[in-house]
């Protein structure tokens, strides 16, 4: 080991016992601090959630609408075939498969979307009790 190894290992040492001590003196500092840090980080969660919330609800207005335009197909092209419209009845079963698929991909966004949105919701209820948590052990220790 060299020189300059042994001699950082020495600084780091006492810098390190000073920061320890200086923590213990100051656990008031320390713990508002900490706190600080863990409540920006919920705040931040809780906005990300929020996008998550906007997304899974256009997900479902896009659903229902899907679902709409499912339903005005089916009914235009009862009519083409009523009226044996061969010109129109290809091109509305085309729609009618394209329009189906889009509901099947919707389903499956809003699903995945709903399950994000209740597995953040768990982590911030989960944030928050850490939160208290600190709260309390700050106010024992103070």
């Amino acid at each position: 080991m060299g020189l300059w190894s042994r001699f950082w290992n020495l600084m780091k040492a006492i810098l390190f016992k000073n920061m320890k001590e200086m923590e213990v003196e100051h656990a008031e500092a320390v713990y508002d601090s900490a706190i600080e840090k863990k409540i920006e980080r919920f705040h931040q969660l809780k906005r990300s959630v929020g996008a998550l919330v906007a997304r899974r609800e256009k997900l479902a207005r896009d659903l229902d609408m899907a679902k709409s335009n499912l339903k005005q197909v089916r009914n235009d092209l009862e009519g083409a075939i009523a009226t044996n419209n061969a010109q129109l009845g290809p091109i509305l079963l085309q729609k009618k498969d394209q329009t189906e698929e889009e509901i099947d991909r919707l389903k499956n966004d809003l699903e995945q979307a709903a399950k994000e949105v209740e597995g953040y919701k768990a982590l911030l209820l989960e944030m928050e009790g850490s939160i208290k948590e600190l709260k309390r052990e700050a106010l024992r220790s103070g």
